[in-house]
C-alpha cells in the first residue's frame, strides 16, 4: 500500500479535485465521526475510480445534502477525481482521516499561476458608448481567464489562491473574470511581486495604467478617457474599427519592452506549460517488414516575439531544440530524444506537477515514455498498447 507521506501525490489529487469534492470530504468525516460508522476508502487501483463507502444508515442524509451542494459526483458516498496516485489495498477511514490537516492548504504556488496566467490569460479594457454617462462612453477593465469547461476545477483553484473574482459559465467555457476595482488590486498585487515573464507582461503593464486612472476617477472625464483609448490602442489587437471611427485623432500609448529575462522559475514552468505544453505521441510508417517506429515531443510554442523566453528553455533543461515555422511568427522549443524525456522532462513534472485536464496527457506521455525506456516499442504487443494509450490522449479525450 502506497503512503499518504507521498505529499506531491496528495497535493496532485488536491489541486486537481473540484472544491465541491473536497467539501464533500469534509461532510463525510462529520456526519462519520458523529454517528459512529466505520467508512472504509476503496481504491480499484486509480484514485478517480474510488469511493466512500458509507453504512447504508447515513446513505439517504448524504444524498440529500450533496444534492443541495449540487455536486455531481456522488455514488453511495462520494466519488473524487484524481487519476495517478495508485494504491493496491484498502484504506481505512482513520487513514483517509489523515488528509484533514492537509486539505486547507490547498492554494497554488503563486509563481504556478503567473506561468498560466501568461499562458491563457487577458488584460482587457472595454470602452463603450453609454448615453446615461455624462461623457457618453462607459470604461471597464477586466482580467480574465477563459478555459474548457473541463477545466472548472483548476479555474476554482486559482479563484481561491488569488481570493477574488467570479467563475462565469459560458457554454462549453469557463471563464474566470476579475472586474471591479476593488478585487483588480489583488491581481495587482499578485503580478507586481510574481512578475510575468512573456511578453504580456506589456500587455499588463498597460493595463496597470488604465487602472490607475480610473481608481482615481479620470474616466469620468474626456481627457482620462482619450489617455484610456490610446492605452487600449496599444494593447493586444488594438482598438476594433467602431472605437477608430470614434477617436480618429488617438495615437497609441508606447508599448513597454522588457529588457531582459528574469529567473525562471519551476513553479512559473509548471504553470506556463499546463496551458501551453503539448505532449505528442506519433507513429511513423516504416517498411513493410518492419514495426513502425514510434515518435514521442514534448513541445512548447510562443510567437517569435518570445523569442529569447523560449530559447532559455534550452539551457532550462539542459536539452532540446528550437524551430521556427515558415512564416516566422512561431518558435517552438521541442524535445524528442528518448532518455532527455525519461531523464529530464519527466522527472521535472512529477516534482512540479501539470494541473488541469492537461495532466492526463502528461501522464498518458509519461506511461509511454517508460514503455519505450522498457523497450516494449520494438514488439508487436508493445505497440499496441502504446496504440490505445495515443488514442485516448489530447483531442481523442473524452
Amino acid at each position: 500500500m502506497k503512503k499518504f507521506t507521498e505529499i506531491t501525490n496528495i497535493e496532485r489529487w488536491l489541486l486537481s479535485s473540484n472544491v465541491s469534492d473536497i467539501g464533500v470530504l469534509y461532510l463525510v468525516f462529520a456526519l462519520s465521526l458523529f454517528l459512529g460508522v466505520w467508512v472504509q476508502y476503496i481504491a480499484d487501483n486509480q484514485f478517480y475510480n474510488s469511493i466512500i463507502a458509507c453504512d447504508n444508515g447515513i446513505i439517504n442524509t448524504i444524498t440529500i445534502l450533496l444534492g443541495v451542494l449540487h455536486c455531481e459526483t456522488w455514488e453511495v458516498g462520494v466519488h473524487v477525481a484524481y487519476h495517478s496516485l495508485e494504491f493496491t489495498s484498502l484504506i481505512d477511514y482513520w487513514v483517509l482521516l489523515s488528509l484533514i490537516p492537509v486539505i486547507p492548504s490547498t492554494k497554488l504556488n503563486p509563481w504556478f499561476i503567473t506561468g498560466f496566467a501568461d499562458a491563457e490569460s487577458c488584460f482587457y479594457i472595454r470602452i463603450s458608448k453609454n448615453s446615461k454617462m455624462k461623457i457618453g462612453w462607459t470604461v471597464e477593465i477586466i482580467f480574465y481567464i477563459r478555459l474548457h469547461r473541463k477545466d472548472l476545477s483548476l479555474l476554482e483553484l486559482i479563484k481561491l489562491s488569488l481570493g477574488v473574482g467570479e467563475i462565469l459559465n459560458q457554454g462549453d467555457e469557463v471563464v474566470f473574470r476579475v472586474g471591479t476595482i476593488k478585487e483588480l488590486e489583488a491581481v495587482i498585487n499578485h503580478f507586481d511581486k510574481y512578475p510575468l515573464l512573456t511578453q504580456k507582461w506589456s500587455d499588463y503593464e498597460l493595463f496597470k495604467q488604465a487602472y490607475e486612472l480610473i481608481k482615481n476617477k479620470r474616466h469620468l472625464n474626456l481627457e482620462g478617457l482619450n489617455e484610456l483609448v490610446a492605452i487600449k490602442a496599444a494593447m493586444n489587437l488594438g482598438l476594433s474599427g467602431a472605437l477608430k471611427v470614434s477617436f480618429p485623432d488617438i495615437i497609441p500609448k508606447v508599448r513597454p519592452e522588457i529588457k531582459s529575462l528574469g529567473p525562471m522559475e519551476s513553479s512559473w514552468l509548471a504553470g506556463f506549460a499546463s496551458g501551453e505544453a503539448c505532449f505528442i505521441v506519433t507513429f511513423k510508417k516504416a517498411k513493410p517488414s518492419k514495426l513502425e517506429r514510434v515518435w514521442l515531443r514534448f513541445i512548447l510554442t510562443q510567437h517569435t516575439r518570445d523569442n529569447l523566453l523560449v530559447n532559455s528553455l534550452c539551457e532550462f533543461f539542459g536539452c532540446g531544440k528550437i524551430n521556427y515555422d515558415s512564416r516566422g511568427s512561431a518558435v517552438y522549443f521541442i524535445v524528442q530524444k528518448i532518455s532527455d524525456i525519461t531523464e529530464k522532462i519527466v522527472p521535472f513534472f512529477d516534482e512540479y506537477p501539470i494541473l488541469g485536464e492537461k495532466s492526463k496527457d502528461f501522464e498518458d506521455f509519461k506511461k509511454v515514455s517508460e514503455l519505450m525506456k522498457n523497450k516494449a516499442h520494438l514488439t508487436s504487443e508493445g505497440l499496441e498498447q502504446i496504440r490505445n494509450i495515443k488514442s485516448g490522449m489530447n483531442s481523442k479525450r473524452n
